[in-house]
């Protein structure tokens, strides 16, 4: 899925995700074709995540739909959205 957005040797990709076996997942990927991965905690707010994303130069973010945190939902994906 990487390769197949153009992320290749040296590239920065952000993960902001919550803690599910898919960071893991993405971690591995990066790693295994060279790029580097910054981990950005799920309970960052869009202004906090497009510092991180600008400060770091990432060329693509994987994140999920939503993520449970105690009783409350996060939308992920509008976060990221509205970072955008």
């Amino acid at each position: 899925m990487l390769k197949a957005h153009g992320i290749k040797k040296g590239d920065r990709v952000c993960i902001y995700m919550p803690m599910v076996p898919e960071a893991a997942y993405a971690m591995l990927g990066c790693a295994r074709i060279g790029a580097v991965h910054s981990l950005v905690f799920a309970g960052f707010s869009s202004g906090s995540l497009v510092d991180r994303i600008s400060d770091s130069q990432c060329k693509l973010v994987l994140t999920a739909d939503s993520a449970m945190r105690g009783d409350k939902r996060t939308d992920l994906k509008v976060i990221v959205d509205n970072a955008s």
